[in-house]
Protein backbone atom coordinates (compact mmCIF):
# COMPACT_ATOMS: atom_id res chain seq x y z
CA UNK A 1 0.00 0.00 0.00
CA UNK A 2 2.98 2.73 0.79
CA UNK A 3 3.99 1.96 -3.06
CA UNK A 4 0.72 3.02 -4.47
CA UNK A 5 0.06 5.81 -1.75
CA UNK A 6 3.43 7.39 -3.06
CA UNK A 7 2.13 6.61 -6.31
CA UNK A 8 -1.18 8.93 -5.69
CA UNK A 9 0.90 11.44 -3.91
CA UNK A 10 3.06 12.04 -6.98
CA UNK A 11 0.44 12.11 -9.57
CA UNK A 12 -1.29 14.81 -7.38
CA UNK A 13 1.95 16.70 -7.07
CA UNK A 14 2.98 16.82 -10.51
CA UNK A 15 -0.63 17.45 -11.58
CA UNK A 16 -0.35 21.15 -9.37
CA UNK A 17 3.12 21.54 -10.83
CA UNK A 18 1.75 21.60 -14.43
CA UNK A 19 -1.16 23.27 -13.60
CA UNK A 20 0.96 26.53 -11.56
CA UNK A 21 3.27 26.30 -14.36
CA UNK A 22 0.31 26.92 -17.17
CA UNK A 23 -0.84 29.79 -14.87
CA UNK A 24 2.01 31.78 -14.49
CA UNK A 25 3.35 30.89 -18.71
CA UNK A 26 -0.43 32.35 -19.64
CA UNK A 27 0.01 35.60 -17.21
CA UNK A 28 3.52 36.43 -18.81
CA UNK A 29 2.58 35.94 -22.26
CA UNK A 30 1.57 38.62 -23.75
CA UNK A 31 4.88 40.53 -23.11
CA UNK A 32 7.15 37.47 -24.31
CA UNK A 33 4.86 37.52 -27.81
CA UNK A 34 5.65 41.20 -28.18
CA UNK A 35 9.36 40.84 -27.48
CA UNK A 36 9.51 37.61 -30.03
CA UNK A 37 7.77 39.05 -32.50
CA UNK A 38 10.18 42.75 -32.72
CA UNK A 39 13.39 40.26 -32.57
CA UNK A 40 11.92 38.12 -35.39
CA UNK A 41 11.06 41.30 -37.76
CA UNK A 42 14.45 42.52 -36.65
CA UNK A 43 16.24 39.28 -37.88
CA UNK A 44 14.65 39.31 -41.22
CA UNK A 45 15.64 42.92 -41.42
CA UNK A 46 19.22 42.20 -41.00
CA UNK A 47 19.38 39.42 -43.68
CA UNK A 48 18.00 41.42 -46.46
CA UNK A 49 20.51 44.22 -45.32
CA UNK A 50 23.44 42.07 -45.32
CA UNK A 51 22.49 40.09 -48.36
CA UNK A 52 21.99 43.11 -50.57
CA UNK A 53 25.06 45.36 -49.46
CA UNK A 54 27.54 42.39 -49.73
CA UNK A 55 26.40 41.78 -52.94
CA UNK A 56 26.27 45.65 -54.02
CA UNK A 57 29.99 46.21 -52.74
CA UNK A 58 31.23 42.58 -54.61
CA UNK A 59 30.35 44.22 -57.75
CA UNK A 60 31.73 47.59 -56.96
CA UNK A 61 35.17 45.86 -56.11
CA UNK A 62 35.01 43.85 -59.73
CA UNK A 63 34.28 46.84 -61.47
CA UNK A 64 36.78 48.99 -59.39
CA UNK A 65 39.96 46.21 -60.56
CA UNK A 66 39.14 46.57 -64.29
CA UNK A 67 39.29 50.83 -64.14
CA UNK A 68 42.65 50.82 -66.03
CA UNK A 69 41.35 48.42 -68.29
CA UNK A 70 38.28 50.40 -69.13
CA UNK A 71 40.62 53.69 -69.48
CA UNK A 72 42.69 52.04 -72.26
CA UNK A 73 39.37 51.23 -74.18
CA UNK A 74 37.65 54.39 -74.12
CA UNK A 75 41.32 55.67 -75.70
CA UNK A 76 41.03 52.93 -78.50
CA UNK A 77 37.29 53.96 -79.75
CA UNK A 78 38.76 57.59 -79.78
CA UNK A 79 41.85 56.42 -82.08
CA UNK A 80 39.60 54.35 -83.79
CA UNK A 81 36.41 57.42 -84.47
CA UNK A 82 39.12 60.12 -84.87
CA UNK A 83 40.97 57.99 -87.24
CA UNK A 84 37.68 57.22 -89.48
CA UNK A 85 35.15 59.55 -88.94
CA UNK A 86 32.63 57.67 -90.78
CA UNK A 87 32.67 54.52 -88.78
CA UNK A 88 29.53 53.64 -87.00
CA UNK A 89 28.83 52.80 -83.14
CA UNK A 90 28.07 49.00 -83.72
CA UNK A 91 31.13 48.74 -86.13
CA UNK A 92 33.07 50.22 -83.25
CA UNK A 93 31.18 48.19 -80.67
CA UNK A 94 32.13 45.11 -82.59
CA UNK A 95 35.68 46.10 -82.97
CA UNK A 96 36.46 47.12 -79.29
CA UNK A 97 34.75 43.53 -77.88
CA UNK A 98 36.92 41.53 -80.60
CA UNK A 99 39.93 43.73 -79.82
CA UNK A 100 40.06 43.78 -76.07
CA UNK A 101 38.48 40.04 -75.17
CA UNK A 102 37.15 41.66 -71.90
CA UNK A 103 36.11 38.44 -69.56
CA UNK A 104 32.36 38.84 -68.70
CA UNK A 105 31.89 42.22 -69.80
CA UNK A 106 29.88 43.88 -73.06
CA UNK A 107 30.39 47.47 -74.34
CA UNK A 108 27.86 49.67 -75.07
CA UNK A 109 28.92 53.21 -77.21
CA UNK A 110 27.23 56.86 -77.14
CA UNK A 111 27.27 59.70 -79.09
CA UNK A 112 26.35 62.72 -76.64
CA UNK A 113 25.74 66.79 -78.40
CA UNK A 114 26.85 69.76 -76.71
CA UNK A 115 22.88 70.01 -74.86
CA UNK A 116 23.80 66.99 -73.27
CA UNK A 117 21.50 64.64 -75.74
CA UNK A 118 22.18 61.42 -76.99
CA UNK A 119 21.84 61.37 -80.45
CA UNK A 120 23.93 57.97 -81.37
CA UNK A 121 23.87 54.87 -79.07
CA UNK A 122 24.31 51.00 -79.65
CA UNK A 123 21.44 51.10 -76.67
CA UNK A 124 18.47 52.48 -78.38
CA UNK A 125 16.27 52.68 -75.70
CA UNK A 126 18.98 55.26 -74.56
CA UNK A 127 18.12 57.29 -77.74
CA UNK A 128 16.91 60.97 -77.02
CA UNK A 129 17.93 60.95 -73.35
CA UNK A 130 18.88 64.22 -71.81
CA UNK A 131 22.03 63.49 -69.93
CA UNK A 132 21.04 66.62 -67.70
CA UNK A 133 19.32 64.73 -65.46
CA UNK A 134 22.11 62.50 -64.29
CA UNK A 135 24.47 64.49 -62.15
CA UNK A 136 27.50 62.65 -62.68
CA UNK A 137 26.97 62.49 -66.55
CA UNK A 138 26.62 66.14 -66.59
CA UNK A 139 29.64 66.69 -64.17
CA UNK A 140 32.46 64.82 -66.45
CA UNK A 141 31.35 66.18 -69.52
CA UNK A 142 31.51 69.52 -68.51
CA UNK A 143 35.05 68.23 -67.19
CA UNK A 144 36.01 66.97 -70.64
CA UNK A 145 34.41 69.67 -72.93
CA UNK A 146 36.74 71.75 -71.02
CA UNK A 147 40.00 70.28 -71.06
CA UNK A 148 39.61 67.17 -73.29
CA UNK A 149 40.21 64.44 -71.23
CA UNK A 150 39.00 60.71 -70.77
CA UNK A 151 37.06 60.26 -67.30
CA UNK A 152 35.78 57.29 -65.77
CA UNK A 153 32.61 57.67 -63.68
CA UNK A 154 33.55 56.85 -59.62
CA UNK A 155 29.78 55.48 -59.20
CA UNK A 156 28.23 52.02 -60.89
CA UNK A 157 25.12 52.62 -61.97
CA UNK A 158 22.44 50.29 -62.05
CA UNK A 159 20.30 51.07 -65.17
CA UNK A 160 16.89 51.75 -65.12
CA UNK A 161 15.58 49.50 -67.72
CA UNK A 162 17.63 46.63 -68.06
CA UNK A 163 18.86 46.10 -64.41
CA UNK A 164 22.34 45.60 -65.86
CA UNK A 165 25.34 47.23 -64.03
CA UNK A 166 27.16 49.72 -65.87
CA UNK A 167 30.29 51.86 -65.47
CA UNK A 168 30.25 54.96 -67.73
CA UNK A 169 33.46 56.60 -69.21
CA UNK A 170 33.22 59.72 -70.95
CA UNK A 171 35.35 61.94 -73.23
CA UNK A 172 35.19 64.81 -75.69
CA UNK A 173 35.02 63.26 -79.51
CA UNK A 174 35.55 66.69 -81.75
CA UNK A 175 33.63 69.90 -81.00
CA UNK A 176 30.30 69.80 -79.99
CA UNK A 177 30.43 65.68 -79.84
CA UNK A 178 31.31 63.78 -77.14
CA UNK A 179 31.68 59.84 -76.75
CA UNK A 180 30.02 57.63 -73.63
CA UNK A 181 30.91 54.20 -73.20
CA UNK A 182 29.27 51.86 -70.47
CA UNK A 183 30.81 48.54 -69.33
CA UNK A 184 27.80 46.35 -68.19
CA UNK A 185 29.03 43.39 -66.09
CA UNK A 186 27.57 40.34 -67.81
CA UNK A 187 28.28 37.95 -65.13
CA UNK A 188 26.53 39.65 -62.53
CA UNK A 189 23.30 40.75 -63.90
CA UNK A 190 20.31 40.53 -62.30
CA UNK A 191 21.68 37.99 -59.92
CA UNK A 192 20.28 40.00 -56.94
CA UNK A 193 16.76 40.71 -58.91
CA UNK A 194 16.14 37.11 -59.85
CA UNK A 195 16.64 36.46 -56.27
CA UNK A 196 13.54 39.51 -56.16
CA UNK A 197 11.12 37.79 -58.89
CA UNK A 198 11.40 34.69 -56.52
CA UNK A 199 10.28 36.51 -53.40
CA UNK A 200 7.06 38.58 -54.28
CA UNK A 201 7.05 39.09 -50.77
CA UNK A 202 10.40 41.72 -51.33
CA UNK A 203 10.61 45.00 -53.36
CA UNK A 204 13.81 47.01 -53.98
CA UNK A 205 13.62 50.88 -54.97
CA UNK A 206 16.56 52.94 -55.95
CA UNK A 207 16.27 56.43 -54.32
CA UNK A 208 18.03 59.24 -56.84
CA UNK A 209 18.35 63.13 -56.11
CA UNK A 210 18.58 65.59 -58.87
CA UNK A 211 18.29 69.06 -59.03
CA UNK A 212 16.39 69.76 -56.20
CA UNK A 213 13.95 67.17 -56.46
CA UNK A 214 13.76 62.78 -55.84
CA UNK A 215 12.44 59.79 -57.60
CA UNK A 216 12.38 56.21 -57.11
CA UNK A 217 11.73 53.29 -59.08
CA UNK A 218 11.34 49.33 -58.63
CA UNK A 219 14.12 47.78 -59.75
CA UNK A 220 13.01 44.27 -59.98
CA UNK A 221 10.21 45.92 -62.30
CA UNK A 222 11.31 46.27 -65.84
CA UNK A 223 9.08 48.36 -68.77
CA UNK A 224 11.63 47.43 -71.81
CA UNK A 225 9.18 48.41 -73.99
CA UNK A 226 9.77 52.30 -73.41
CA UNK A 227 12.76 54.59 -73.86
CA UNK A 228 14.11 55.46 -70.86
CA UNK A 229 13.54 58.94 -71.28
CA UNK A 230 9.91 58.17 -71.26
CA UNK A 231 10.23 56.23 -68.02
CA UNK A 232 11.91 59.20 -66.47
CA UNK A 233 9.48 61.34 -67.09
CA UNK A 234 6.89 58.83 -66.12
CA UNK A 235 8.35 58.32 -62.52
CA UNK A 236 6.71 60.89 -59.55
CA UNK A 237 9.07 63.55 -58.46
CA UNK A 238 9.41 64.95 -54.78
CA UNK A 239 10.54 68.36 -53.70
CA UNK A 240 13.47 67.76 -51.02
CA UNK A 241 12.55 70.48 -49.02
CA UNK A 242 9.03 69.58 -48.55
CA UNK A 243 7.73 67.26 -46.24
CA UNK A 244 6.33 63.78 -47.86
CA UNK A 245 3.79 61.29 -46.88
CA UNK A 246 5.81 58.41 -49.34
CA UNK A 247 7.58 56.04 -47.02
CA UNK A 248 9.92 54.81 -49.39
CA UNK A 249 10.91 58.74 -49.61
CA UNK A 250 10.80 59.09 -45.71
CA UNK A 251 12.58 55.58 -45.34
CA UNK A 252 15.39 57.11 -47.85
CA UNK A 253 15.62 60.17 -45.99
CA UNK A 254 15.46 59.86 -42.27
CA UNK A 255 17.66 56.33 -42.88
CA UNK A 256 15.76 54.40 -40.23
CA UNK A 257 13.72 51.70 -40.54
CA UNK A 258 9.76 52.47 -40.59
CA UNK A 259 7.18 49.74 -39.97
CA UNK A 260 3.71 50.00 -40.86
CA UNK A 261 1.41 47.16 -39.60
CA UNK A 262 -1.80 47.10 -41.78
CA UNK A 263 -3.92 44.30 -40.20
CA UNK A 264 -2.39 41.17 -39.53
CA UNK A 265 0.82 42.08 -42.21
CA UNK A 266 3.34 44.04 -41.09
CA UNK A 267 5.24 45.60 -44.07
CA UNK A 268 8.69 47.02 -43.24
CA UNK A 269 10.67 49.44 -45.27
CA UNK A 270 14.72 49.70 -44.71
CA UNK A 271 17.34 51.94 -45.92
CA UNK A 272 19.90 49.04 -47.35
CA UNK A 273 22.86 51.53 -48.59
CA UNK A 274 23.38 55.26 -47.18
CA UNK A 275 26.76 56.41 -49.92
CA UNK A 276 27.24 58.92 -47.70
CA UNK A 277 28.24 56.60 -44.81
CA UNK A 278 30.87 54.85 -47.46
CA UNK A 279 34.20 57.15 -48.16
CA UNK A 280 35.02 56.50 -51.97
CA UNK A 281 32.28 54.06 -52.65
CA UNK A 282 30.86 54.06 -56.40
CA UNK A 283 27.14 54.17 -55.09
CA UNK A 284 25.63 57.58 -54.37
CA UNK A 285 21.85 57.05 -54.04
CA UNK A 286 19.80 55.02 -51.43
CA UNK A 287 18.35 51.72 -51.85
CA UNK A 288 15.21 51.02 -49.92
CA UNK A 289 13.72 47.47 -49.52
CA UNK A 290 9.83 46.56 -48.89
CA UNK A 291 8.72 43.22 -47.56
CA UNK A 292 5.97 42.13 -45.90
CA UNK A 293 5.57 40.02 -42.68
CA UNK A 294 2.48 37.53 -42.31
CA UNK A 295 2.04 37.78 -38.75
CA UNK A 296 -1.77 36.06 -38.32
CA UNK A 297 -0.43 33.00 -37.57
CA UNK A 298 1.49 34.10 -35.02
CA UNK A 299 -1.59 35.91 -33.25
CA UNK A 300 -3.95 32.81 -33.65
CA UNK A 301 -1.70 30.39 -33.24
CA UNK A 302 1.32 31.02 -31.03
CA UNK A 303 -0.42 33.04 -28.69
CA UNK A 304 -2.65 30.07 -27.73
CA UNK A 305 -0.40 27.08 -27.57
CA UNK A 306 3.47 28.38 -27.54
CA UNK A 307 3.67 28.29 -23.86
CA UNK A 308 1.74 25.17 -23.18
CA UNK A 309 4.02 23.56 -25.52
CA UNK A 310 6.97 25.05 -24.68
CA UNK A 311 6.11 23.83 -20.84
CA UNK A 312 5.17 19.96 -21.87
CA UNK A 313 8.17 20.08 -24.32
CA UNK A 314 10.27 21.04 -21.28
CA UNK A 315 8.69 18.43 -18.92
CA UNK A 316 8.77 15.74 -21.81
CA UNK A 317 12.22 16.97 -21.77
CA UNK A 318 12.87 16.55 -18.31
CA UNK A 319 11.07 13.29 -18.18
CA UNK A 320 13.16 11.44 -21.87
CA UNK A 321 16.10 12.74 -20.40
CA UNK A 322 16.07 10.67 -16.73
CA UNK A 323 14.24 7.52 -19.09
CA UNK A 324 17.69 8.06 -21.39
CA UNK A 325 19.82 8.08 -18.70
CA UNK A 326 18.65 5.16 -17.01
CA UNK A 327 18.17 3.04 -20.05
CA UNK A 328 21.61 3.92 -21.51
CA UNK A 329 23.50 3.49 -17.77
CA UNK A 330 21.39 0.07 -17.66
CA UNK A 331 21.03 -1.36 -21.06
CA UNK A 332 22.54 0.89 -23.79
CA UNK A 333 25.85 1.34 -22.40
CA UNK A 334 26.77 -2.42 -21.58
CA UNK A 335 24.72 -3.56 -24.79
CA UNK A 336 27.32 -0.88 -26.50
CA UNK A 337 30.35 -1.97 -24.43
CA UNK A 338 29.74 -5.21 -25.47
CA UNK A 339 29.21 -4.30 -28.65
CA UNK A 340 32.71 -2.48 -29.08
CA UNK A 341 34.73 -5.19 -27.71
CA UNK A 342 33.39 -7.67 -30.11
CA UNK A 343 34.48 -5.61 -32.81
CA UNK A 344 37.56 -4.86 -31.58
CA UNK A 345 38.13 -8.69 -30.10
CA UNK A 346 39.09 -7.40 -26.54
CA UNK A 347 37.67 -8.32 -23.24
CA UNK A 348 34.34 -6.83 -21.92
CA UNK A 349 36.11 -4.67 -18.68
CA UNK A 350 33.56 -2.53 -17.48
CA UNK A 351 30.29 -4.36 -17.07
CA UNK A 352 29.60 -6.19 -13.28
CA UNK A 353 25.94 -6.46 -13.32
CA UNK A 354 24.56 -9.61 -11.95
CA UNK A 355 21.91 -9.81 -14.27
CA UNK A 356 21.65 -11.41 -18.08
CA UNK A 357 23.82 -8.85 -19.32
CA UNK A 358 26.15 -9.04 -16.83
CA UNK A 359 26.19 -12.81 -17.79
CA UNK A 360 26.78 -12.87 -21.75
CA UNK A 361 29.90 -10.08 -21.09
CA UNK A 362 30.85 -12.47 -18.45
CA UNK A 363 30.44 -15.79 -21.25
CA UNK A 364 31.71 -13.55 -24.15
CA UNK A 365 35.16 -12.74 -22.51
CA UNK A 366 35.81 -16.99 -21.25
CA UNK A 367 35.01 -18.00 -24.98
CA UNK A 368 37.47 -14.59 -26.21
CA UNK A 369 40.04 -15.60 -23.80
CA UNK A 370 39.91 -19.31 -24.61
CA UNK A 371 40.22 -18.22 -28.82
CA UNK A 372 43.11 -15.82 -28.62
CA UNK A 373 44.83 -18.48 -26.46
CA UNK A 374 44.58 -21.35 -29.12
CA UNK A 375 45.09 -18.62 -31.97
CA UNK A 376 48.14 -17.51 -30.22
CA UNK A 377 49.22 -21.86 -29.75
CA UNK A 378 48.42 -21.65 -33.62
CA UNK A 379 50.31 -18.96 -34.92
CA UNK A 380 53.50 -19.93 -33.24
CA UNK A 381 53.39 -23.46 -34.46
CA UNK A 382 53.14 -22.12 -37.71
CA UNK A 383 56.44 -20.38 -37.25
CA UNK A 384 58.18 -23.63 -35.51
CA UNK A 385 60.15 -26.34 -37.74
CA UNK A 386 58.27 -29.58 -36.83
CA UNK A 387 61.61 -31.21 -36.50
CA UNK A 388 63.86 -29.22 -35.10
CA UNK A 389 61.46 -26.95 -33.09
CA UNK A 390 63.55 -24.05 -34.10
CA UNK A 391 61.75 -21.01 -36.55
CA UNK A 392 60.81 -21.60 -39.65
CA UNK A 393 61.30 -19.76 -43.11
CA UNK A 394 57.60 -17.99 -42.38
CA UNK A 395 58.87 -16.77 -39.13
CA UNK A 396 63.11 -16.03 -40.65
CA UNK A 397 60.46 -13.33 -43.43
CA UNK A 398 58.68 -11.75 -40.93
CA UNK A 399 61.95 -10.60 -38.39
CA UNK A 400 63.95 -10.16 -41.39
CA UNK A 401 61.55 -7.13 -42.65
CA UNK A 402 60.89 -6.28 -39.02
CA UNK A 403 64.93 -5.57 -38.53
CA UNK A 404 65.08 -4.11 -42.28
CA UNK A 405 62.61 -1.57 -40.80
CA UNK A 406 64.45 -0.66 -38.05
CA UNK A 407 67.83 -0.57 -40.15
CA UNK A 408 66.01 1.77 -42.56
CA UNK A 409 64.46 4.12 -39.87
CA UNK A 410 66.95 4.33 -37.05
CA UNK A 411 70.04 2.62 -38.82
CA UNK A 412 69.90 0.17 -35.81
CA UNK A 413 72.60 -2.53 -37.75
CA UNK A 414 72.38 -6.28 -37.71
CA UNK A 415 74.29 -9.40 -39.92
CA UNK A 416 73.16 -12.76 -41.13
CA UNK A 417 74.72 -16.17 -40.85
CA UNK A 418 73.74 -18.69 -43.13
CA UNK A 419 74.90 -22.05 -42.71
CA UNK A 420 74.55 -25.84 -44.45
CA UNK A 421 75.62 -29.05 -43.54
CA UNK A 422 78.53 -30.59 -45.35
CA UNK A 423 78.12 -33.73 -46.88
CA UNK A 424 74.30 -34.18 -45.50
CA UNK A 425 72.81 -35.94 -48.89
CA UNK A 426 75.76 -38.52 -47.93
CA UNK A 427 74.74 -39.38 -44.55
CA UNK A 428 71.42 -39.88 -44.97
CA UNK A 429 72.12 -42.38 -47.86
CA UNK A 430 74.62 -44.03 -45.62
CA UNK A 431 72.92 -43.93 -42.41
CA UNK A 432 69.16 -43.45 -43.39
CA UNK A 433 67.00 -40.21 -42.71
CA UNK A 434 66.42 -41.20 -39.32
CA UNK A 435 70.32 -40.48 -38.62
CA UNK A 436 70.42 -37.45 -40.93
CA UNK A 437 66.98 -35.97 -38.90
CA UNK A 438 68.68 -36.72 -35.29
CA UNK A 439 71.78 -34.44 -36.83
CA UNK A 440 69.66 -31.68 -37.61
CA UNK A 441 68.31 -31.69 -34.14
CA UNK A 442 71.56 -32.41 -32.32
CA UNK A 443 72.61 -28.97 -34.60
CA UNK A 444 70.02 -27.46 -33.55
CA UNK A 445 70.91 -27.63 -30.03
CA UNK A 446 74.23 -26.58 -30.24
CA UNK A 447 73.63 -23.36 -32.31
CA UNK A 448 71.10 -22.23 -29.59
CA UNK A 449 73.62 -22.92 -26.82
CA UNK A 450 76.12 -21.09 -28.48
CA UNK A 451 73.40 -17.68 -29.87
CA UNK A 452 72.20 -15.03 -27.27
CA UNK A 453 68.40 -14.77 -26.12
CA UNK A 454 67.79 -11.85 -28.42
CA UNK A 455 69.70 -14.11 -31.87
CA UNK A 456 67.07 -15.81 -33.97
CA UNK A 457 67.73 -19.27 -35.35
CA UNK A 458 65.51 -20.71 -38.15
CA UNK A 459 65.72 -23.87 -40.59
CA UNK A 460 64.80 -22.15 -43.62
CA UNK A 461 65.54 -25.43 -46.33
CA UNK A 462 66.51 -29.22 -45.54
CA UNK A 463 69.92 -28.65 -44.30
CA UNK A 464 70.16 -25.15 -44.60
CA UNK A 465 70.03 -22.63 -41.41
CA UNK A 466 69.86 -19.06 -41.01
CA UNK A 467 70.96 -17.00 -37.92
CA UNK A 468 69.99 -13.32 -37.53
CA UNK A 469 72.21 -11.30 -34.97
CA UNK A 470 70.04 -7.97 -33.76
CA UNK A 471 72.20 -4.80 -33.13
CA UNK A 472 74.86 -6.74 -34.08
CA UNK A 473 78.51 -6.03 -36.75
CA UNK A 474 79.69 -7.93 -38.96
CA UNK A 475 83.29 -8.62 -37.02
CA UNK A 476 81.45 -9.61 -33.80
CA UNK A 477 78.91 -12.03 -35.82
CA UNK A 478 82.08 -13.47 -37.84
CA UNK A 479 83.46 -14.14 -34.42
CA UNK A 480 80.12 -16.41 -33.46
CA UNK A 481 79.98 -17.85 -36.78
CA UNK A 482 83.91 -19.63 -36.31
CA UNK A 483 82.98 -20.59 -32.86
CA UNK A 484 79.85 -22.67 -34.13
CA UNK A 485 82.33 -24.33 -37.29
CA UNK A 486 84.22 -24.96 -34.49
CA UNK A 487 81.85 -26.20 -31.76
CA UNK A 488 79.97 -28.54 -34.41
CA UNK A 489 83.11 -29.98 -36.19
CA UNK A 490 84.67 -31.29 -32.47
CA UNK A 491 81.69 -31.69 -30.40
CA UNK A 492 78.75 -33.50 -32.66
CA UNK A 493 78.85 -36.92 -31.92
CA UNK A 494 75.26 -37.79 -33.77
CA UNK A 495 77.47 -40.67 -35.87
CA UNK A 496 80.46 -42.37 -34.11
CA UNK A 497 83.52 -42.23 -35.93
CA UNK A 498 81.67 -39.82 -38.58
CA UNK A 499 83.10 -35.54 -38.06
CA UNK A 500 79.88 -33.16 -39.09
CA UNK A 501 81.22 -29.94 -40.27
CA UNK A 502 79.30 -27.16 -41.61
CA UNK A 503 79.77 -23.92 -44.18
CA UNK A 504 79.03 -20.69 -43.52
CA UNK A 505 78.33 -17.51 -45.00
CA UNK A 506 77.98 -13.76 -43.47
CA UNK A 507 77.37 -10.76 -44.35
CA UNK A 508 76.14 -7.34 -42.14
CA UNK A 509 73.30 -5.16 -43.96
CA UNK A 510 73.30 -2.21 -46.24
CA UNK A 511 71.56 0.70 -47.18
CA UNK A 512 70.49 -1.16 -50.15
CA UNK A 513 69.51 -3.94 -48.94
CA UNK A 514 65.73 -5.49 -49.06
CA UNK A 515 64.84 -8.84 -47.80
CA UNK A 516 65.64 -11.01 -50.87
CA UNK A 517 68.88 -9.30 -51.70
CA UNK A 518 70.21 -9.77 -48.39
CA UNK A 519 69.30 -13.18 -48.63
CA UNK A 520 70.49 -13.84 -52.25
CA UNK A 521 74.13 -12.28 -50.85
CA UNK A 522 74.70 -14.15 -47.74
CA UNK A 523 73.48 -17.49 -50.17
CA UNK A 524 76.22 -16.59 -52.27
CA UNK A 525 78.84 -16.41 -49.39
CA UNK A 526 77.76 -19.60 -48.58
CA UNK A 527 78.58 -21.13 -51.97
CA UNK A 528 82.05 -19.51 -51.66
CA UNK A 529 82.86 -21.31 -48.78
CA UNK A 530 81.52 -24.72 -50.32
CA UNK A 531 83.39 -24.23 -53.04
CA UNK A 532 86.45 -23.12 -51.32
CA UNK A 533 86.62 -26.50 -49.44
CA UNK A 534 83.44 -26.78 -46.82
CA UNK A 535 83.90 -25.87 -43.25
CA UNK A 536 84.73 -22.80 -43.41
CA UNK A 537 83.30 -19.04 -43.16
CA UNK A 538 83.21 -16.79 -45.54
CA UNK A 539 82.14 -13.30 -45.37
CA UNK A 540 82.41 -9.70 -46.87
Amino acid sequence: MKIKNSMYLFQIIFSLFIFFCLAISYTTYKNYYLNDLDEYIDKEIELYQKYLSSSLKLVSLKYEGNKNIFYNIHEKALQILKKNPDTDLATLKKELQNECKLKNFEIEAFLIDENYKIFDTTFTQDMGLNLSIIVEAKEYLDRTKKDGNIYIANNVSEDALDGKYKLYSYSKLKEGVFLELGFVDTEFHNNIFNALDKNLDLKLYRVTSVNGFQYYYDIAKRDSYISKKEYYQSLKKFDINKQSSDKIINTAREKKIIKDTQGKIIRVYVPILDYRKFVNSFWQYDIVISFDIDISKKIETLKKFENIIIIFLTFMFMFLTFMFYWLNKNFTQPIKEIENAMTASKLVDNIKNENEIGHIAQAYNKLLTNLHNKIKKNRELIRIDFLTKAKNRKAYHENVLELLSLYKRYQIPFSIMLFDIDNFKEVNDTYGHSVGDDVLKDITRLVKSEIRESDFLYRVGGEEFVVLFPQTSLQSAKKVAEKIRKIIQNNLNTIENRTITVSIGVCEVEADDIGDSLYKKVDQLLYKSKKSGKNRVCCE
